[in-house]
């Protein structure tokens, strides 16, 4: 048995992280208490920005993609794949009201960013709202003030 050193409860060991340069061969801080604090790391900024490292390490990358050719790993990109269908069914439904609409000649698409007034780069459609009656109001964008735009920056 041991104390947390943040939640001051009396837990067993197996509550707790191995940790071999430690007295006891535990953590000092137990499971419960250590995944809240990696839960509230991950969300800063520094902890955002060490994930996003981990995450484009040739290793990880190689690790993903191996993955992913598995029989578990198709399975879970066609689970994923339906659940975001799901989650975002008017999302998709306007992606192809706008796409349809190109084709038809309904509207037409514009060479210049609408924000920033690039035209190097390819433009986007993004949609202000998914719902019905606004399907086909979007703003070109290139596809940085489209990033900005969903990440809040102006």
């Amino acid at each position: 048995m041991k104390s947390c050193y943040t939640c001051s409860e009396i837990k067993p060991l197996s509550e707790y992280h191995k940790k071999k340069s430690s007295i006891d061969g535990v953590a000092s801080v137990c499971k419960t208490c250590r995944n809240k604090q990696l839960r509230a790391w991950r969300q800063t900024n520094k902890g955002k920005e060490c994930i996003r490292k981990q995450n484009n390490k040739p290793s990880s990358i190689l690790s993903r993609e191996k993955y992913s050719k598995t029989k578990i790993g198709k399975t879970a990109q066609r689970k994923g794949e339906q659940a975001y269908k799901l989650r975002n069914e008017n999302k998709r439904k306007a992606k192809a009201k706008v796409n349809n609409a190109l084709i038809t000649g309904k509207i037409s698409k514009v060479d210049t960013c609408e924000m920033c007034g690039n035209s190097e780069f390819k433009t986007e459609a993004h949609h202000w709202s998914y719902n019905e009656e606004h399907w086909l109001n979007v703003l070109w964008v290139c596809r940085k003030c489209h990033n900005n735009i969903h990440k809040g920056v102006k």
